[in-house]
């Protein structure tokens, strides 16, 4: 993975790691889908480590590290 510099509340269309990838406003056989990527700051022991909060169509919530991933995709605003 490349040097990202990520914002607060920046929106990202993929995630990659481990071969594995969710993408946004996807639904695939099996899966619950996604909603949304969006990039948070956590405050205290992670503060200034960027990590992308995955909001799923089911409700769920789940978050990944950046440093972490492989790769991003972020969304062209126009």
């Amino acid at each position: 993975m490349g040097k990202y510099e990520f914002f607060e509340g920046q929106e990202l269309t993929h995630l990659w790691w481990d071969g594995t990838e969710l993408m946004n406003s996807e639904v695939k056989s099996g899966q619950n889908g996604v909603v949304s990527i969006k990039v948070s700051m956590e405050a205290g022991q992670m503060s200034g480590v960027p990590w992308a909060v995955v909001f799923h169509k089911d409700g769920r919530c789940t978050k990944h590290n950046l440093a972490l991933v492989s790769g991003v995709e972020l969304a062209i605003k126009g």
